[in-house]
């Protein structure tokens, strides 16, 4: 069965997913750079001073413009917590649709908004972009369930959800032709709203909560992905046995790995917050340097795809049980990233600390083949509950410790910023490391073959 339907509508649901995480990170780091950016001297543009966005910007201080960087962040948790119990519920297609005609509506109004409110409105603005936002993990999550066969698992969420690496490397592109472009700063939000908006065309035409109300899947797919996957049928009203679900050690090995290490990888996934790190280091910001890192970094889902082939594999040989496979992976990402952070708290040498840096950020991707996979082992209509119901607890530290995620600014002083913060970096990556160290080895002892609903289903 391993070569029927080797290329299918699947895919092609796949293939959306991964453009939506694309497109929607695109729409998000548009309004954080833009921000950072509008620090630069531009002079082979002129056109970029006049314009009314970056004249309302440039007026914040620069503690505003570090709230409103991480003002995204800040309410996704209450994001994920909705998002992950209206997929009980609620028409999956039509839920993904309407997060993201939602954000991308907020794209659309945000220079306006700038350049006609105040600072308080255009915060109160990002702050519910954030809350949307945090809707979509679990929404993507619930399609992906009713999709995708156990033996592609690993493959499919490795590729949808390491694609904000793509959107780092987009955005940066795009920055760097309106540096030298003669339109207006504002024409990202244009640019990436329209994206947005042809997206959501593109999901509508040709989007599918599952196979059973996909319009073009062949036959032959389709009994492929009714017999390899628990459920596929539609959005009916789903008992959740609250006390089965809580009394799950599983639950709580997923829960605690991911509380504890969230915050860490995604503070560390943007590069802004590395770079505040060198610049305490005496590295003053290098396009060369960061650029590097950044599309280095772009290899991340290729790397990730290549993991995950071979997970697929092993599991599709059925010689190791799945959850023994997703451990495996697990501490080789967590512990590796254990790792990582150590060695970036004691390094002197500028290109190890780099490579260091770099290459914790490609293991940190590979939990997507461990603990992450793991929201699959259950009756996969919950797929999207559980994991909405874990992002809630998992987000909240981040809306408090992406505080520190500071840039730095051209106005700062470049000695108070280093005598402020230098100290502060070292105790970070070692909390990281502890973080990761005890959120890994509750996953390994709680993760165990007992306790529903987080109980592998043989498919």
């Amino acid at each position: 069965m391993g070569f029927e339907c080797a290329c299918g509508v699947r895919h092609i649901q796949i293939l959306l997913l991964v453009i939506c995480g694309i497109v929607e990170f695109c729409m998000l780091h548009s309004t954080r750079i833009s921000i950072y950016l509008l620090d630069w001297d531009t002079v082979s543009n002129y056109t970029l001073f006049d314009d009314p966005y970056r004249q309302a910007v440039r007026h914040y201080t620069d503690q505003q413009k570090m709230i409103l960087m991480n003002s995204w962040v800040i309410f996704s948790f209450v994001g994920a917590l909705i998002s992950g119990y209206l997929t009980l519920f609620v028409n999956l297609k039509y839920l993904l649709l309407g997060i993201m005609a939602s954000i991308t509506a907020l794209t659309y109004v945000i220079p306006m908004t700038v350049v006609n409110t105040s600072y308080d409105t255009f915060l109160a603005l990002l702050l519910f972009t954030g809350l949307i936002h945090g809707m979509r993990d679990p929404a993507m999550m619930a399609i992906l369930a009713r999709w995708t066969p156990r033996t592609e698992l690993g493959r499919s969420v490795s590729i949808v959800y390491s694609s904000p690496t793509l959107a780092n490397v987009v955005v940066i592109l795009l920055f760097s032709f309106l540096n030298e472009s003669p339109s207006s700063w504002t024409s990202i939000f244009y640019l990436t709203g329209n994206s947005g908006t042809l997206w959501c065309v593109s999901w509508y035409a040709f989007g599918s909560p599952n196979p059973n109300k996909c319009f073009y899947v062949s036959a032959k797919e389709k009994a492929m992905l009714e017999k390899t996957i628990f459920v596929c049928g539609s959005n009916k009203k789903t008992n959740i046995s609250w006390p089965t679900l809580f009394k799950s050690s599983s639950f709580y090995g997923v829960l605690i790995s991911r509380f504890l290490t969230t915050w860490i990888f995604e503070l560390v996934f943007f590069t802004i917050f590395f770079q505040g790190y060198m610049f305490t280091r005496g590295v003053k910001y290098s396009l060369a340097v960061f650029g590097t890192v950044i599309f280095i970094n772009a290899a991340i889902p290729a790397v990730q795809f290549a993991v995950g082939t071979i997970g697929d594999k092993v599991i599709a040989h059925k010689k190791y049980p799945p959850r023994y496979v997703r451990k495996t992976f697990n501490s080789i990402s967590i512990w590796g990233q254990c790792v990582c952070f150590i060695l970036l708290s004691y390094t002197t040498s500028v290109g190890t600390t780099i490579a260091v840096f770099i290459i914790g950020n490609h293991l940190a991707c590979m939990s997507f083949q461990g603990s992450l996979c793991s929201f699959f082992d259950v009756e996969r209509k919950m797929t999207g509950l559980i994991f909405g119901l874990v992002n809630f607890y998992s987000l909240i530290p981040l809306a408090f410790i992406n505080n520190f995620n500071f840039p730095i600014f051209k106005s700062q002083d470049p000695l108070f910023f280093a005598s402020l913060w230098k100290d502060k970096y070292e105790a970070i990556w070692l909390s990281g490391a502890f973080a990761c160290f005890i959120g890994n080895f509750f996953y390994i002892i709680l993760a165990t073959d007992e306790g529903n609903p987080m109980l592998p289903i043989e498919e």
